[in-house]
């Protein structure tokens, strides 16, 4: 992902290239000599003699640099989600010895029963991609080392389902991708666990058209173990009503629409985290909501937080150590604080709702949250 942006800044402009990270909600890494996972797994130039490639560490030290730069008259702070992963190639031979480290252990296999088995996830015409497969990457990943995991995926009917939006482009572009359904929502798998719901711009289909996914959710919440949505899936559950009462997130750029979906619900655009070892009061200031849980319900803002939500999913069933083992080996920096997400402020959201209308600047914010100490940030009770 981070190759292809800096193609299309190449291309089309960096203006372009970061409008549509902002969209997507995702972090881009723009400087193609930050790889923190060449250290991870041992990577060296070809004939040298040090560690095999491709074997870890046994303990690896990562090199923290948080430089503040100045670009076109703007101060960048880069103290966001990368921060905990950075990894410098030095070619100046500079002396970086002022730098904090944090020391990463290789992880290692999880031996435990399966906390869960079958996994649906829903998908209807115009459907966000990253929304989808996003996600579905580390689960794949996850089904390579643990027993018993199924995925069905599932729809109206069995027809291949394109992420074509509603309306066609207005620049004529042709260009959406298309999956093929394993079960109908009137003939869905028995004994789902886990149902998924992404979001897209078809999302904002005429309800008549959506009501079927609506009354599906309604009709499979109470027999599931977890509901979990990405981006303006979220408006799937507020309209089937399993939100009512409950805190949830959604996508920050469609902030005004998401929220319009479900007058009931505890829209939260930032977070506030509880101390939880310590059981102290609430930090202030609250930061944002990258994603939040409330009950057997995870929400997670938009696009891209998919699967930064679905890690600490994947860490609070299977552990720690099974989620940054399959985040090294796809090469994704997680953001493992729910409480992170600068696109909150980039594109305005604030509670009440306002338009989401984008900053002047598209640079992502200075991202300085107060964060909870204690270990395993997404087991965090998210208020």
């Amino acid at each position: 992902m981070d190759g292809i942006f800096a193609w299309i800044g190449e291309l089309w402009g960096e203006e372009k290239a970061a409008r549509i990270a902002n969209i997507l909600e995702y972090e881009r890494q723009t400087d193609p000599s930050i790889d923190p996972f060449a250290a991870i797994w041992n990577v060296t130039a070809p004939g040298s003699t040090t560690t095999t490639p491709g074997a870890p560490t046994s303990s690896v030290t990562i090199t923290t640099s948080i430089p503040t730069t100045t670009d076109a008259g703007h101060s960048h702070d880069h103290s966001s989600r990368r921060r905990n992963m950075r990894f410098m190639r030095r070619h100046d031979g500079e002396d970086h010895s002022g730098n904090a480290t944090t020391t990463i252990s290789p992880p290692g296999p999880v031996a435990a029963p399966p906390p869960v088995s079958n996994i649906g996830y829903i998908i209807f015409p115009g459907f966000e991609v990253l929304d989808f497969f996003g996600p579905i990457s580390p689960l794949n990943m996850l089904s390579h080392s643990v027993k018993g995991v199924t995925l069905s995926v599932i729809s109206k009917t069995l027809d291949p389902v394109s992420s074509a939006p509603l309306t066609p482009s207005e620049h004529g572009s042709d260009f959406a991708q298309s999956v093929l359904p394993s079960h109908t929502l009137a003939n869905p798998p028995k004994d789902l666990d886990v149902l998924i719901v992404p979001g897209g711009p078809g999302a904002r289909a005429n309800a008549t058209e959506l009501q079927p996914y609506f009354d599906f959710i309604k009709e499979q919440y109470p027999n599931l173990k977890y509901l979990i949505s990405v981006c303006t899936g979220a408006t799937f559950l507020a309209r089937a009503g399993v939100l009512d009462g409950k805190k949830a997130t959604s996508n920050k750029f469609s902030w005004a629409f998401g929220t319009s979906t479900g007058p009931n619900v505890d829209w939260v655009p930032e977070v506030r985290c509880h101390s939880v070892c310590t059981h102290q009061p609430m930090i202030d200031p609250p930061s944002q909501a990258r994603w939040v849980v409330d009950g057997n319900i995870w929400t997670t803002s938009g696009v891209a937080a998919g699967m930064d939500g679905i890690f600490a999913w994947i860490d609070e069933l299977w552990g720690e150590e099974k989620a940054t083992r399959i985040a090294n080996i796809l090469e994704y920096e997680r953001q493992t604080d729910p409480s992170v997400d600068p696109f909150a402020a980039v594109w305005n959201v604030t509670k009440p709702e306002v338009p989401s209308t984008p900053t002047t600047s598209i640079d992502l914010p200075t991202a300085t949250p107060t964060q909870c100490k204690a270990k395993g940030a997404a087991r965090r009770r998210m208020v």
